[in-house]
């Protein structure tokens, strides 16, 4: 389940200075949950991608239409099969988890000796008395559609929908039309991680040393130099050229998973899921990769009124605008470290030390440039001793640094939670703003590293 961006240790990190990173865990819990698994087919989804995408696409679907995977939680009623309620990361009766079972993996081990049985019930019926605000949800690069399902248990105990996208041959494994598996395309990572070559950047524009140092410096809320600001969006925008392609797939994902639930939202819609879903109030939420994609949908959205990026640098170009209220987390930089030296990083102090100021760097110039992009409601944060991996399954602690998943489900409980009322319920708006602020005057479990929510 590992993030391919961040599957070589920090040696690959530390050159471009930014990566693409993560999801939560278990809080509330609603009477009934549900969740139902669909394939969607669009004929015409890939036509404005880069010719590049287009062909690598096609060629892993055998076909040119772009077939999806979406899994929906959403409050259910009786009556109830109890075997239907499985483990979470539960992905089939096929396929235990969504990881390919033909391959070697670690972490697959770890989450078959380690099962949590969830609050979820596979094709419960739903509970369609009344439409509920949406979530779209979209996992981190590699990674899985269920990967943080009791985040969504908490969000549908909140009184909300969520959707969860599984981007097909990004994500680490989904099941499309007839029981076909699809899993990560190499060819695609290989185009996803592809830049511009050092020979052949402009050097004016290039985030140098002397550069990143000087917008680190800088106080966060500071207007920094245009130049500065020039060199960033250069070095993590354009001259990555193959995660702005992907960038635009997923969000063309996104939309149009939004345009199929307006059809199955419809009278007669499929799987009786008609009328469950208020389609005027819609958040966008995501991790790593998901998390900027999910950003960037929002903004062109006029129905999203807020999204959530859980640790996913933000490949966006200079003169792009925040529009949405957005909620930004990053890892804890002590976390992080932990975490690579366990998947085998160098451990002497100044290569570490070293590591420690990058992660703060990055930190520091994706605030700046938000900062200054920002048209509304912006709050930035660090849960503490969560680490990018620490986001990706909410209910599995894979390290041994800390309490992370009990800080993490506290803070996303007057965090995440209370943000989404706030923009999302118009009914709790006079609440939820004192709620929010509240906590951030006072952060318990993470660091606040800027907001201008409270004034």
């Amino acid at each position: 389940m590992k993030d391919p961006f961040v599957r070589h240790p920090l040696i690959a990190c530390l050159l471009p200075l930014i990566f693409l990173f993560a999801g939560p865990a278990t809080l509330a819990q609603a009477d009934i949950i549900g969740a139902q698994r669909l394939v969607l087919s669009s004929p015409d989804l890939i036509d404005d991608l880069t010719p590049k995408m287009q062909e690598i696409l096609t060629r892993a679907n055998g076909r040119r239409d772009r077939d999806l995977m979406v899994r929906i939680w959403y409050p259910a009623r009786a009556p109830l099969d109890a075997d239907s309620r499985k483990h979470y990361g539960f992905h089939s009766d096929a396929v235990d988890f969504a990881i390919d079972p033909d391959g070697r993996h670690d972490i697959l081990d770890k989450l078959q000796n380690r099962k949590r049985r969830s609050n979820t019930y596979q094709n419960a019926i739903p509970d369609t008395s009344r439409a509920l605000p949406v979530i779209l949800y979209s996992h981190g690069n590699g990674n899985a559609a269920e990967a943080n399902e009791p985040y969504f248990e908490a969000l549908v105990a909140r009184g909300y929908i969520v959707v969860s996208i599984g981007h097909s041959y990004s994500a680490s494994l989904v099941t499309l039309q007839n029981g076909r598996v699809a899993k990560v395309d190499s060819a695609l990572q290989d185009y996803v991680d592809s830049e511009i070559p050092e020979e052949a950047r402009d050097p004016a524009l290039t985030l140098d040393q002397a550069s990143a140092d000087a917008l680190a410096a800088l106080p966060l809320g500071a207007a920094p130099r245009d130049d500065l600001l020039n060199r960033y969006h250069y070095s993590v925008a354009d001259a990555r050229t193959g995660a702005r392609a992907q960038l635009a797939l997923w969000v063309a994902d996104i939309r149009f998973v939004l345009s199929a639930l307006e059809d199955i939202n419809a009278p007669g819609g499929a799987e009786g899921l008609s009328g469950l879903f208020d389609l005027s109030r819609i958040g966008a939420v995501g991790h790593s990769f998901g998390g900027a994609a999910s950003r960037h949908f929002c903004d062109g959205e006029p129905r999203c009124k807020v999204s959530i990026n859980m640790d996913g640098t933000d490949p966006a170009r200079r003169g792009e605008r925040i529009r949405d209220p957005h909620m930004r987390y990053y890892f804890d930089v002590k976390a992080q470290v932990a975490q690579e030296v366990r998947d085998g990083a160098r451990r002497d102090r100044e290569f570490l030390r070293l590591v420690r100021k990058l992660f703060h760097q990055r930190q520091v110039h994706e605030t700046h440039a938000m900062i200054a992009a920002a048209d509304s409601d912006l709050v930035v944060l660090s849960p503490r001793k969560i680490s990018h991996l620490d986001f990706t399954i909410g209910w599995l602690n894979l390290h041994r640094y800390g309490p992370g998943k009990r800080l993490w489900q506290r803070v996303i409980r007057h965090t995440s939670l209370p943000f989404l009322d706030l923009h999302l319920k118009p009914d709790t708006a006079g609440e939820a703003p004192k709620e929010i602020c509240e906590t951030l005057e006072k952060p318990r479990g993470f660091r606040l590293i800027y907001t201008n929510l409270c004034g």
